[in-house]
């Protein structure tokens, strides 16, 4: 879905993020760089999984993720290579390819070989892979050398990366999510009517949304403006996920003034980001 992966560059870029650079299939080239010309594209191979690589293709190919089992062609280990923070999952789908992907992105070995690398935001489908194939960030997490991880389920992904019922994370979000970050030594922004925030033994609640906000698209949104507020703070980017949680509420609020609760689209609340960060 080209239009998620647009929505997250276009409030990226909106809320500080110097360069946008998205990696996906070249069929969605001329979508995306039609919607958002600022931001670059790299038509690429998908990553792959192989038991069978020799040890000469993989000294060609590098980095490689443990096991010597997972690769990134050329043409992703230069794009992961450049960017200071990563945004996984909007508009993702559930394919074979993206199963690799995700997989690739959270294996320790293969992450924090990307020095420049400091941020990964993880959101929708690829938080569905993780819950699907049973993968552990507590490893890729807790690493050495490797990015810090925000997650941003709504209620039913945090069901599903939990195996709990939609009711119980509902009844008791907050222990939920700060169980979970303690866990997998990640950040997790549990988005709802009221978003919790939980990092390191700490929940910060988020209410500057409104109902208004409940539009497909919001929470692409939301990952852009966790990535603005961590390019703009630069230290500690586990603090720009309650900040830019917080911000994005005031700007979908500032949207549901100016253009109705019942009309608001997700692309407006990327577009009054710049208001938002104004009150602050």
């Amino acid at each position: 879905m080209a239009g998620a992966a647009f929505l997250s560059g276009l409030s990226a870029f909106r809320c500080g993020v110097g360069m946008v650079r998205y990696m996906g299939p070249e069929c969605n080239r001329i979508i995306l760089q039609s919607l958002l010309p600022e931001a670059m594209y790299d038509s690429i191979e998908h990553v792959t999984s192989r038991s069978d690589i020799s040890k000469e293709e993989l000294s060609q190919r590098s980095p490689v993720g443990s096991g010597n089992s997972i690769i990134f062609t050329e043409e992703a280990s230069s794009a992961m290579s450049w960017a200071d923070i990563l945004i996984a999952g909007p508009g993702l789908s559930r394919s074979d390819a993206a199963r690799q992907e995700v997989i690739a992105l959270t294996d320790p070995g293969l992450m924090s070989s990307f020095k420049k690398l400091r941020l990964m935001i993880i959101d929708a489908d690829a938080l569905n892979i993780i819950s699907e194939e049973g993968i552990d960030l507590t490893g890729t997490a807790g690493h050495s050398g490797a990015p810090h991880i925000i997650i941003t389920p709504h209620v039913g992904e945090m069901a599903r990366l939990t195996g709990l019922s939609i009711p119980e994370v509902k009844e008791n979000p907050e222990e939920i999510a700060l169980d979970y970050s303690d866990k997998h030594k990640v950040t997790v922004v549990l988005k709802d009517h009221i978003t919790c925030c939980a990092s390191a033994g700490r929940m910060i609640h988020i209410t500057s949304g409104c109902s208004a906000m409940a539009k497909a698209g919001s929470g692409d949104v939301l990952t852009g403006f966790i990535a603005g507020c961590a390019a703009v703070m630069g230290s500690s980017p586990e603090d720009s996920a309650p900040i830019g949680a917080h911000l994005h509420g005031i700007a979908g609020t500032i949207a549901a003034q100016k253009k109705g609760c019942h009309g608001i689209l997700a692309r407006d609340i990327a577009e009054y980001a710049p208001m938002a960060f104004s009150t602050l």
